[in-house]
């Protein structure tokens, strides 16, 4: 039996666990936790279409969120936030103090460019001439994020605020991937100013103790206390500093809630230069005689930097302050500019599916951890998503080996080859994967949830890489992975019901519950082929593998095909090659237009899987591609994009940020525009 306490999370994280399967699709904008992401795997943060930053993942894009966002409020279930929530931009003028996050303004959010991991938000006030933009990347070296805000329309110098409610946190819980916003009352630990280094420091020891707590509040709230804290206190953990390029005012550490909270004072434009905080903190810093920019605005910077202890926090703030922003900016487009020169994208292509290529790639690669390549499905939070899970990642090894970037691939690759499970237990056989996992490969999700799609899913990636590579370098690979694919192959061979043949249950996502599933079935399917595929090549014969294939095939054929012989799922199943009743049939073109049909009702995830598994369907069609051309675009914007997409001059905005629509996106494009040639 598990603790009653972890038994209550899993009740109640379960609707966040069961959005996280589905695309976020017809999410309205105003509600929408992350419409775009920036990262260098390591620290990736998300920004609503306010340009509030509602998450910031650190060491890993999958690991813990070092901010207080919470989208629940009083009154669940609800998509609000406090308003002192997350990273933000604040004004002060004629007695008040605007916050980028209010409703009162309008904003235009965009990267860049297609090539860019820079982005760029616009507001604007109703019925007022005051404008502000700010312009927000990560680094991709250095743990830094880069805040720059530009404001115009004002009569007078403004004071600029910059908000952060930062929660340290350095609890990473097996099978419980929202420990660091559902449990947030027990993260956190306290924020100092340093008025000499002009710098605000946010931080959490490893493991903090109650002795801790004890001398964080006698250093910190203390009016006599040590100039430069407990060092025992100061230990390695989680850092957080920020500082400010510009003449910066006032400060203040406060707690959420209290009569000291930097918020309050901010909003009413009286920062005290309260110097500590422990608990729940905030903190803000005031900007006051800003400069004015060149083109008629008031402007100011903020560089936050990110590590394991202060003095890994003031070497790339030093840095930072060192180069400046522009310097940093040009780093970072050159940086993501040639990573993206290493791949292949489709020369004939137009320029809007090119930037749409670009544009995927780079998704992916800002939800790539650095150290283990696992891939999260996105960046957020809540619903929380940042795991990497096997039966969408397949798609995401699919899309680098088109893209050229089989380093990358491989090293997915082998992310999956280390979670292969080498003993069986319950409810976690031997040679099944987790449904999910963190970047070190820790389960995310309860191990109870048995995807067996997942595992056929990922053997499928396995062979279809080894068809990238050169024939010399071909078998080193598939020797290299044998191992895990026996285990693999093998449990989704003995995985039946002795009764009707069919794979045993197992969850099924769109049910959020276990089942016997058509999907499932020519997944398992799907899978028994790639891995006897790979032990023919191997010259490894599995006798029970060829029986298994065979009963599968007739159970598709009986489950899948009616008594006329039309296919009878919608839509069509993309791995076309390997299903009985293959495309060219009536049923199949039928299914087929009807989904051709209904691409320009589909957004987000549900438009990318949609021309996707058309686009595939018809790989060896190049007529069937050429006609799919024509839909191919408003299917991509749809999935990539929204806004005004009429070939204007104003560019459209990003939906969000997720790994699976980018993979499914750049294999359509890649596709369409490189077989049919």
């Amino acid at each position: 039996m598990r603790p009653a306490s972890l038994l209550a999370c899993y009740l109640i994280c379960a609707p966040a666990w069961a959005a996280s399967w589905h695309g976020v699709a017809g999410t309205p904008r105003d509600l929408a936790e992350a419409s775009a992401a920036a990262g260098n795997g390591r620290l990736t943060v998300c920004l609503t279409p306010s340009g509030r930053v509602s998450a910031c993942k650190w060491p890993s894009p999958s690991y813990h969120d070092q901010l207080r966002y919470d989208r629940r409020s009083r009154a669940l279930p609800t998509t609000s936030t406090e308003p002192w929530h997350g990273l933000m931009w604040g004004l002060r003028g004629g007695g008040e103090t605007l916050w980028l996050s209010e409703a009162a303004w309008a904003h235009r959010q965009r990267y860049g460019t297609a090539e860019s991991a820079v982005i760029e938000t616009v507001s604007s006030l109703a019925n007022r001439p005051v404008g502000a933009a700010q312009t927000l990347f990560v680094h991709p070296r250095d743990d830094l994020l880069v805040t720059h805000i530009e404001v115009w329309g004002l009569e007078a110098a403004p004071t600029l605020y910059w908000f952060a409610n930062f929660s340290p946190c350095t609890r990473l819980v097996p099978e419980l991937p929202v420990a660091d916003w559902l449990l947030d009352g027990s993260n956190d630990f306290a924020a100092f100013a340093d008025a000499a280094a002009a710098t605000i420091y946010h931080f959490r020891p490893r493991y903090p103790g109650s002795r801790d707590w004890e001398n964080a509040r006698r250093w910190l709230l203390d009016e006599e206390r040590p100039a430069h804290g407990d060092s025992k206190l100061l230990r390695n953990g989680v850092w957080i500093g920020y500082a400010g390029v510009g003449p910066v005012a006032a400060y203040q550490c406060g707690e959420d809630g209290e009569a000291t909270c930097a918020f309050s004072h901010a909003d009413r434009g009286a920062l005290a230069n309260r110097a500590g905080a422990v608990g729940q903190c905030n903190s803000a810093i005031a900007f006051s005689g800003v400069p004015r920019a060149a083109d008629n605005a008031y402007e100011a910077t903020v560089f936050v930097a990110f590590g394991e202890n202060r003095s890994a926090v003031d070497a790339v703030l030093a840095r930072a302050k060192k180069l400046g922003f522009d310097a940093l900016y040009a780093e970072s487009e050159e940086y993501w500019h040639a990573w993206l020169d290493r791949a292949q994208l489709p020369a004939a292509a137009p320029p809007n599916m090119l930037a749409a290529c670009n544009r995927s790639l780079l998704t992916i690669a800002q939800c790539m951890d650095s150290d283990s390549a696992a891939v999260v499905r996105a960046p957020t939070t809540q619903p929380p998503r940042a795991m990497d899970w096997p039966r969408h990642g397949a798609w995401v090894t699919y899309a680098l080996d088109l893209a050229g970037r089989h380093d990358l691939a491989e090293r997915h690759i082998q992310f999956y080859l280390e979670t292969i499970r080498r003993e069986g237990n319950p409810g976690s056989p031997a040679g099944s994967l987790p449904a999910a996992t963190f970047a070190n490969g820790v389960e995310s999700v309860p191990n109870a949830v048995l995807d067996i799609a997942g595992v056929a899913w990922t053997l499928w990636s396995f062979w279809q890489h080894s068809a990238f590579l050169e024939p010399t370098a071909r078998g080193a690979y598939l020797e290299r992975v044998w191992p895990g694919v026996d285990l693999a192959g093998a449990f989704l061979v003995h995985w039946s019901d002795r009764r009707t043949g069919a794979p045993l249950h197992s969850f099924d996502p769109e049910v959020w519950r276990d089942t016997q599933s058509d999907a499932t079935l020519l997944a398992v399917y799907l899978g028994v082929n790639s891995a006897r595929d790979m032990a023919k090549a191997l010259g490894h014969p599995r006798p029970d593998w060829d029986k298994r294939e065979l009963e599968l095939r007739a159970l598709i054929r009986h489950r899948c095909v009616d008594e006329e012989g039309n296919w009878r799922l919608l839509p069509p199943w993309p791995i076309h090659v390997r299903v009985p009743n293959a495309p060219g049939s009536a049923s199949w073109e039928a299914r087929a237009a009807e989904c051709v049909a209904a691409l320009t009702t589909l957004r987000g995830e549900a438009a990318a899987s949609a021309i996707c598994n058309l686009a595939v369907l018809w790989q060896e069609n190049p007529d069937k591609l050429a006609m799919l051309r024509p839909h191919l675009e408003t299917a991509v914007l749809n999935a990539l994009y929204e806004g005004e997409r009429n070939g204007s001059a104003q560019e459209p905005s990003p939906l969000h940020p997720d790994a699976l629509t980018a993979a499914l996106t750049y294999i359509a494009v890649h596709t369409v525009w490189t077989t049919s040639e």
